[in-house]
């Protein structure tokens, strides 16, 4: 049988005194308090370990800064460890293991291997989000680890630019925050995703249109567009995406091994795309005679619309604004509101509105049956190109300039 111990007291550890040796006082169940002749005074816990039956110490801290108390407390969550034959060394030690790895998975750490798993975010895309993180978050929580990441941390780090009003900058913000904090939920580096949500503690972004023109006004920007003090290259960039209806971007990536001459389309491959999906464009009779224009200037480099220092590089898809902004179109007019311009004419010419949808790349989330619908409305969709390239023409009293 076990032999009975009388349990220590304060009093008896506090008149403790060293001796020559190190002796211990028993306080029962594995528990000692040990005095040492240099005078420190610690607790330890003695046990046989559950599986080789060996007799251990484990250390539980220093008197008197762990308490009486606070050693039986100790000592009682070792011996349910034991009950379950768990040994209680080892268990500390995997806790404390995985609180190291837990403090390592700093938030701008999960954000570097977010990114390196995102295969559907181009090179240039990621750039873009990194650098935003690294601007307005990760100078306050880039060292923090994901898990410790509170919602009151991460809006008081958002605060400054709420205060500044970039609402758009701050749901960007917030919605790469929750990504970030879902993909490590999901990779078992937190239980939980407590960033949901955080977006709710700002003012909403109000969106405004793109500014545009009225479809009356094309004639005049059409012989502002002949005169202005532009280079060929970027009158026929910005001709070709007028005719063609594409985003800036798509239009100023354009490379000439996605074009087909002879059959007289323009296939735009999926990572080029906005929504991800292939986008096939029916080429109108003007839009060939603009590829013959670039023809001897670009005919011999990938890129129809080269970069003017970087010929191998295509140009920017801000050169079409920024033209279009000297040609006195500052706040009137931008790249991306010629779309607008070719939806609302289509659509005030009676033109079927889910053929115009599909000309504008707005498919159905479906890739299946868009690209089913795309393939059987392509003579509707060319008769659409043609009338509106048409149309273009015939608003301009002046042809486009060559040399």
């Amino acid at each position: 049988m076990p032999r009975n111990v009388k349990p220590l007291t304060d009093t008896q550890l506090r008149s403790a005194k060293p001796r020559a040796k190190e002796y211990s006082l028993a306080d029962g169940r594995g528990l000692y308090f040990r005095v040492k002749p240099n005078g420190a005074r610690t607790w330890v816990f003695n046990y046989y370990k559950p599986h080789t039956k060996i007799r251990t110490n484990l250390g539980l801290g220093v008197y008197p800064d762990v308490s009486l108390k606070a050693a039986r407390d100790t000592r009682q969550k070792h011996l349910s460890l034991l009950a379950d034959n768990v040994d209680p060394a080892t268990y500390l030690k995997n806790r404390n293991n995985e609180a190291v790895q837990a403090s390592s998975n700093t938030l701008q750490k999960v954000m570097e291997a977010w990114l390196a798993t995102r295969a559907e975010i181009t090179p240039r895309y990621a750039r873009d989000i990194k650098s935003s993180l690294m601007t307005h978050v990760m100078p306050v929580l880039g060292d923090v680890a994901v898990g410790e990441i509170t919602p009151v941390m991460a809006i008081d780090a958002i605060k400054p630019l709420a205060t500044q009003g970039k609402l758009e900058t701050v749901s960007r913000i917030c919605a790469r925050l929750v990504r970030i904090m879902t993909f490590a939920k999901n990779t078992g580096l937190i239980a939980e995703n407590r960033l949901y949500g955080i977006k709710d503690a700002f003012q909403s972004a109000s969106h405004s249109n793109l500014p545009t023109i009225a479809p009356q006004e094309l004639a005049k920007f059409m012989n502002k567009l002949a005169y202005a003090s532009i280079t060929l290259t970027t009158r026929c960039l910005i001709e070709w995406q007028l005719h063609t209806m594409v985003r800036p971007s798509e239009a100023a990536g354009t490379r000439w091994k996605e074009i087909n001459l002879e059959e007289a389309f323009w296939v735009i491959p999926a990572p080029r795309m906005k929504a991800k999906r292939v986008h096939t464009v029916p080429l109108s009779n003007h839009c060939l005679f603009l590829l013959s224009v670039m023809k001897p200037i670009s005919g011999h480099l990938d890129y129809v619309f080269p970069a003017d220092r970087k010929p191998k590089h295509c140009t920017s898809s801000q050169t079409a604004n920024m033209a279009i902004k000297r040609m006195g179109y500052k706040g009137k007019l931008v790249a991306h509101g010629m779309r607008a311009l070719a939806s609302t004419t289509l659509n005030e010419e009676g033109f079927r509105p889910d053929i115009i949808e599909m000309a504008l790349a707005h498919g159905d989330p479906d890739k299946v049956r868009d690209s089913y619908n795309n393939a059987k409305f392509l003579l509707q969709r060319r008769e659409i190109m043609e009338w509106w390239s048409t149309h273009i023409e015939a608003s301009r009293s002046t042809k486009l300039k060559v040399a």
